[in-house]
């Protein structure tokens, strides 16, 4: 419903729904929406992938729909695509509906056509350099697991303090005590 009303109250109307493309060798997938805007160009569409997740990783889907994108255009040599979007949609109990339109920055069919090179060759994308995400996650994989396994011990810990609490006051019938600094039920 949220996608419908979403659709009608920004003027898009649906092309096709799971289309698919290909690169012709080794890849085919399903773009999710093929939306033409109604007051655009006849010639131009948008791409829209939806996603359900809790949150959008917007790299992730800007290389997914980049990837689309260029086989769309090779497929469909009379039309252009002028945008790609996520369509986020999210019935999160803590957060409510969530229906947002998010617009990407899509990457050139020469960075995709590097990335499928590396992939034919089993290479990392960008040559021998790490991605810059990579390096930042090892500059602080030691510091997490140290911080997990702490936490993990102190979670013991503090269960094992509220079995003994528990036994205490039901041991006395006691339902709750204030010490003025913490209140145990």
């Amino acid at each position: 419903k949220a996608y419908v009303r979403m659709k009608d109250e920004l003027g898009y109307e649906t092309v096709a729904n799971e289309y698919i493309v290909t690169d012709f060798d080794s890849f085919a997938s399903g773009i999710d929406l093929v939306m033409h805007e109604k007051a655009g160009a006849e010639n131009e569409v948008e791409l829209w992938d939806i996603k359900h997740t809790y949150n959008v990783h917007k790299a992730y889907v800007e290389w997914q729909l980049s990837i689309y994108k260029k086989w769309f255009e090779a497929i469909n040599t009379g039309l252009k695509v002028k945008a790609i979007k996520c369509l986020w949609l999210r019935d999160d109990k803590t957060r409510g509906l969530i229906h947002r339109l998010i617009p990407l920055q899509p990457h050139t069919n020469e960075e995709v056509d590097k990335l499928f090179e590396c992939v034919r060759e089993n290479k990392p994308y960008g040559g021998g350099k790490k991605p810059e995400y990579l390096t930042e996650v090892e500059e602080y994989e030691d510091r997490i697991i140290v911080l997990d396994s702490s936490i993990k011990k102190m979670t013991d810990e503090l269960n094992d303090i509220k079995t003994k609490l528990f036994d205490c006051l039901t041991k006395d019938k006691q339902k709750s005590v204030d010490t003025g600094r913490i209140l145990v039920t």
